[in-house]
């Protein structure tokens, strides 16, 4: 998906150049990023945004709060566009150029779609970020873990700066992966699957962390990897 995105990016970029005149010239949104899950919290990956405004689409079906922060690059909090107790589909938009990510709250399913506002030039420059920082060798696998029924707790020590925690529920019952950091006790993953799925979130600090499943009726596996 990634490069059929940036390879759209790309052809649209050139048309456009050779195209010239101020309407090719006209910043446009672009939807460059999205992400669906349930209830608990998940950190995504990296992303890069450089736009001169973005916004972010959601949607949060169920009751509680609905909670979204922005995170910069050194991990410190940028914003809170989402913030909502009920049901809700809205628009959030934010300003600021960088490298973020985001931390979702949830209690039941949500979606969020990131679109940026982008000049022809500001679409290049994009695009060369995102290949600069795509992984240019297989990912290196930290740790892995299967189990079913009942609760599974492991030390984890990662020295990587930005790691990834891959969870599959293998079976029809339901199983609860966590990752909480042994210092600081924040909760860096926390999902609850009910059926059979797969799903990722990332951890953006190394340390010594606790990785925990806890299963009724199915089988799983967890996969750590660094980039």
């Amino acid at each position: 998906m990634k490069h059929r995105i940036l390879f759209g990016w790309l052809i649209l970029l050139l048309a456009g150049l050779g195209a010239g005149g101020a309407r090719a010239q006209a910043p446009r949104w672009l939807n460059t990023n999205s992400w669906t899950g349930g209830a608990g919290v998940r950190q995504t990956e990296p992303v890069w945004l450089n736009g001169e405004s973005w916004l972010l689409r959601h949607t949060h079906s169920g009751a509680g709060e609905l909670k979204v922060e922005v995170y910069d690059g050194a991990g410190k909090l940028f914003d809170t566009p989402v913030k909502t107790r009920r049901p809700f589909t809205g628009v959030s938009y934010i300003r600021g150029r960088g490298q973020y990510y985001l931390r979702v709250s949830a209690p039941a399913a949500w979606t969020l779609d990131l679109d940026q506002k982008l000049s022809l030039p500001d679409e290049w420059h994009l695009i060369q970020l995102i290949k600069a920082a795509a992984p240019r060798k297989p990912a290196t696998i930290l740790a892995t873990w299967t189990g079913e029924q009942g609760v599974a707790t492991y030390d984890l020590t990662v020295a990587a700066p930005r790691w990834k925690v891959k969870c599959y529920n293998l079976g029809d019952g339901q199983v609860r992966f966590s990752v909480q950091d042994r210092n600081s006790n924040a909760i860096e993953l926390d999902c609850t699957s009910r059926t059979s799925e797969e799903f990722e979130g990332w951890i953006h600090h190394p340390g010594e962390f606790l990785v925990k499943a806890d299963a009724f009726n199915s089988e799983w596996k967890i996969e750590v990897s660094t980039e």
